[in-house]
């Protein structure tokens, strides 16, 4: 059996470079490979590596055999295998690549992301959550379960990362909405999409001639012209049209003008304003600045 001897200086090195590391792994050479020992000289992996970086991270070793990285922790046990052409660590991930894809592993080692990716990004306004390119598409991935919630479709990443509950994306030259979840909310069929109001969110759809009108659970309200869409109430959306002002119920339907008690005030600009009017529940009515209906 051959007994591998540790000098007293490499070992007393090892041991006083490694004080970073928490655990008992200390990096020893045989000749021109690596491997690992803890602080009784007892070997924990034999000499099989080729190159050991104990520079990157206090809590892992970066290993490199025949040509390929992995990763050992700091008791010596491989956690990535080494069969990827470069390891780097990135928001408690590891970050695992090979060739022009990229993937992610925890600090287990277990993947938690596969190496399909052209991009992976994270932002601070989405935890959990990781901004994820596939050829060329743009989408959401969870680094908590390892499923894409938003498949890779958009071509732009920008609103991917804001923390909205509501995101606009674009797919060619059309839009759509989805949620945070994945689901898809507006279909990728319209000119243009925004959100009337960040606290209650209606979704505008706008196509070439026509507005739709979307909750935020993807039910579609109104279908209406491209008219300038104002504000609504818990019941009400309210519209600027090409003759003038006017009313919608959630089920598209137009409301008449009405007189009696004043519901409702909304404001196109202070000096500028309309008030609704309600001669009795479920009959509604709109008015301008000067009074008429």
């Amino acid at each position: 059996m051959r007994i591998i001897f540790i000098s007293f200086l490499l070992f007393s090195f090892f041991v006083k470079g490694s004080a970073q590391h928490p655990g008992q792994a200390i990096p020893f050479r045989d000749g021109n490979a690596w491997g690992f020992a803890d602080s009784t000289g007892k070997i924990i992996s034999p000499c099989i590596y080729d190159y050991i970086d104990a520079r990157v991270d206090s809590s892992f070793f970066v290993v490199g055999l025949a040509g390929k990285y992995g990763v050992v922790n700091d008791s010596g046990r491989l956690i990535v295998s080494a069969e990827y052409d470069r390891i780097e660590f990135d928001h408690a991930f590891i970050r695992i690549v090979t060739g022009n894809k990229c993937g992610l592993a925890g600090r287990s080692g277990k993947i938690v992301l596969p190496v399909v990716y052209d991009v992976i990004e994270f932002s601070g306004e989405r935890p959990g959550l990781a901004i994820v390119n596939r050829y060329g598409k743009w989408g959401l991935a969870s680094v908590l379960t390892g499923k894409e919630i938003i498949p890779c479709m958009a071509d732009d990443d920008s609103p991917l990362w804001r923390g909205d509950d509501i995101i606009v994306l674009s797919q060619g030259n059309k839009y759509g909405a989805c949620n945070q979840n994945g689901k898809l909310l507006v279909p990728f069929r319209y000119m243009y999409v925004q959100l009337a109001f960040t606290d209650s969110p209606t979704i505008l759809a706008y196509t070439k001639k026509a507005l739709d009108v979307y909750d935020t659970t993807g039910h579609l309200l109104v279908k209406t012209g491209r008219d300038e869409y104002v504000g609504r109430n818990d019941s009400l959306l309210f519209f600027d049209g090409r003759k003038g002002l006017y009313v919608l119920d959630r089920k598209g339907r137009k409301r008449l003008p009405a007189k009696g008690q004043v519901m409702w005030t909304g404001y196109l600009s202070m000096q500028n304003y309309f008030q609704v009017h309600g001669r009795r529940p479920g009959t509604y009515g709109i008015s301008a600045a000067n009074g008429k209906p």
